[in-house]
């Protein structure tokens, strides 16, 4: 009984089975199985019934991004833009014939001077990379081999390989994203409009750093001949007599400038002296260095596009006792100082001192007009601390040293009651614009006296404010303290005008880009962005640095846009390159280019111009400033000059009362 209970010694596969069958136990047959007799002569007929086998798919195309491809029935010889070339049976999958893999790393290569990125040429090709051929008579045998594999009849592969090369559908939507839907935001959809930017374009698109002097075109400038009521009453004044007008600021400073510590050059800059950038910077730098003696408030160059001799006008207040504010008016002795510069010569020298008792100018703005034949520099408009507006005749210098004018009475005086005025703006030779701290656009005629239109804009002051002409010649765009950027047709504003997205912070100051009809400016205080004037709502990120941006000036013979931060710092950028390219440049590798930076030891008593052009990252994780600079080394003024030959000449004013006037073209 013992045994029949003990189980088996082997267990799992193999093992005996638990109750044996009996002796002599013989498994039955396995059945046959059932199949279909079909006689030879029926096989034939049989197949012949038979449906085709369906071919095997086209695996989808994806683009680069992963995102499936668009169907077009376009057909492309892809041969001819790019060496692709898809795994056959007997290659390995991770490997490509014919086929340049972009690295990751080439994305976040940086920037620097003279290296400059490859710009697509056509709208489809941002994950191409594109193969140029050894020479114009003879091709390489990597395109020969995809030339013999488009000409070959062969079936469709078996499989795509998704690679950063991967050949995206031609994009056939116009979006924003397109070149041409970028020509169209910016420029319209007129014809003759669109012919003249693309050209203006193709010139432009590949210079993301220099400004070369062959490519300088006329300005964007209507000059009419008008015949002006002078009517201004002066009195010339000799120097010891002026010396009261003049700012009250610091008579002289102590400067250094140079690229590193071995080279820096220190010398002694006195008021009203000019110091030739070429002597302190050994033939690097070309242009002039002068103190005006005072905060400089603005500095416009004369649109004088026939003459070789250019002027400038420069206005300064006291910088220890600052007396400027656009909610308060004040009556005292303040001054304009004009400077000339003879481009054939390169001479340099003040020309002639404007002296008057209104307080403090700001926004100077010269009128556009002929003025050959005349014996007259031009009419400068500007905005004084009285609350009152005033356009000046500024006549030619009959004596070869500077000549100090004082100014009994304007051409032309205007008031606006219960309100002041904070940005000044010519339309044309004839009509002013100016904008005032109760939100008001006002239109004045230099013929008349009082205000031809007026008419609110905005609950808040206006902070700057921008002329379209002449494209749009009755057109304006203002920044306001509320945040807003308005472009309004200031022939019926209440109907005719358009307002982008509120801002996180309000735009003290603007620059309007004729070439590119795109306005610039200020986002959250730290950085630049430019818009299109046809759709404020557009918006491309420009500059950032981590201090506030205190002003910005475009250039009018070319499409350079200089911003000045208050950290002393200049910089600037060619804006077609940044809106109108077919690539993407995104925060990490557009470059901004730093002209210089001011820099202030308080222990020492010295000013210092660090010369090295660097090629700046934006930095995407700046979204405020929290540093407080010095305030004497803040850049507060610039301006482009508005000759062809002179194009590259710009000016900008400092805090402590240095101009920097230099020519950047090359």
């Amino acid at each position: 009984m013992a045994e029949q209970n003990q189980q088996p010694e082997k267990r799992g596969r193999g093992r005996p089975r638990k109750h044996p069958l009996p002796e002599g136990y013989v498994p039955p047959p396995p059945k046959p199985k059932k199949t279909k007799t079909v006689p030879v002569e029926d096989l034939d007929s049989q197949r012949a019934a038979e449906p085709e086998p369906e071919p095997e798919p086209e695996p989808a195309r994806v683009t680069a991004s992963g995102r499936p491809a668009r169907r077009t029935t376009r057909i492309t010889d892809y041969a001819k833009i790019v060496n692709f070339t898809v795994a056959g049976d007997d290659e390995d999958e991770n490997t490509i014939i014919g086929t340049k893999i972009r690295e990751d790393a080439d994305e976040d290569a940086e920037f620097e001077i003279g290296n400059e990125p490859e710009l697509a040429d056509e709208e489809g090709d941002d994950d191409l990379e594109v193969f140029e051929s050894e020479s114009d008579s003879g091709k390489t045998d990597i395109n020969k081999d995809n030339e013999a594999l488009n000409k070959s009849k062969k079936s469709k592969p078996k499989s795509a390989k998704r690679a950063s090369t991967s050949v995206p559908a031609p994009n056939s939507r116009r979006t924003k994203e397109s070149m041409e839907g970028k020509m169209e935001l910016y420029f319209g959809h007129k014809s003759s409009l669109l012919v003249e930017a693309i050209e203006y374009r193709n010139n432009w698109v590949n210079e993301l750093t220099s400004i070369r002097t062959h490519m300088l075109h006329e300005a964007f400038l209507s000059l009419e001949v008008s015949d002006f009521d002078l009517r201004q009453t002066t009195t010339i004044v000799d120097e010891e007599y002026a010396q009261s007008y003049l700012p009250g600021g610091r008579s002289s400073l102590n400067v250094d400038i140079g690229v590193d510590q071995k080279d820096f050059q220190e010398f002694r800059l006195n008021r009203l002296d000019v110091k030739r950038l070429e002597d302190v910077t050994d033939g690097h730098r070309k242009g002039y260095l002068i103190h005006s003696g005072g905060y400089v408030t603005s500095s416009e160059w004369a649109p004088l596009p026939h003459s070789e001799v250019q002027y400038l006008a420069i206005s300064a207040a006291e910088a220890d006792n600052l007396k400027l504010s656009l909610f308060e008016s004040a009556e005292y002795k303040s001054s304009i100082t004009i400077w000339q510069l003879n481009t054939t010569t390169g001479e340099f020298k003040l020309y002639s001192v404007l002296l008057h008792s209104w307080g403090v100018a700001w926004s100077l703005q010269w009128c556009p007009f002929d003025t050959r034949g005349l014996n007259l520099v031009g009419i400068v408009a500007a905005a004084f601390q009285d609350g009152k507006i005033r356009a000046i005749e500024v006549h030619a210098n009959p004596i070869s040293g500077p000549a100090y004018v004082k100014i009994e009475r304007p051409t032309r005086e205007w008031r606006l009651p219960g309100t002041m005025p904070s940005a000044v703006k010519w339309i044309d030779s004839q009509n002013l614009a100016v904008g005032t701290t109760a939100g008001f656009v006002t239109i004045f005629d230099l013929h008349a006296d009082g205000p031809v239109v007026s008419s609110p804009v905005s609950h808040s002051a206006i902070l700057s404010l921008q002329s379209l002409a002449p494209k749009y010649p009755y057109m304006v765009v203002v920044t306001t303290a509320d945040g807003y950027a308005r472009v309004l047709d200031y022939r019926d504003p209440r109907s005719c005008w358009a307002s982008s997205s509120r801002a996180k912070g309000f735009s003290t100051v603007s620059a309007f880009i004729p070439g590119l009809n795109a306005v610039a400016v200020v986002e959250d205080g730290t950085q630049t962005k430019l818009k299109a004037v046809l759709s404020l709502s557009s918006e491309t990120v420009f500059t950032h640095r981590d201090a506030s941006v205190t002003c910005m000036a475009s250039g009018q013979c070319h499409p350079f846009v200089a911003v000045g931060y208050a950290d002393g710092s200049v910089v600037y950028g060619n804006s077609v390159a940044r809106l109108l390219t077919n690539r993407k440049h995104v925060y990490r590798n557009w470059p901004q280019i730093r002209l210089w930076q001011l820099e202030y030891s308080e222990k020492a008593d010295k000013y210092r111009f660090v010369d090295n052009i660097v090629a700046e990252e934006i930095n995407s994780a700046i979204r405020a400033s929290y540093r407080i600079f010095p305030s004497n080394i803040a850049i507060t003024s610039l301006s482009w000059c508005s000759r062809k030959e002179s194009g590259g000449w710009i000016a900008a004013g400092t805090a402590n009362g240095m101009l920097r006037i230099e020519n950047l073209a090359v």
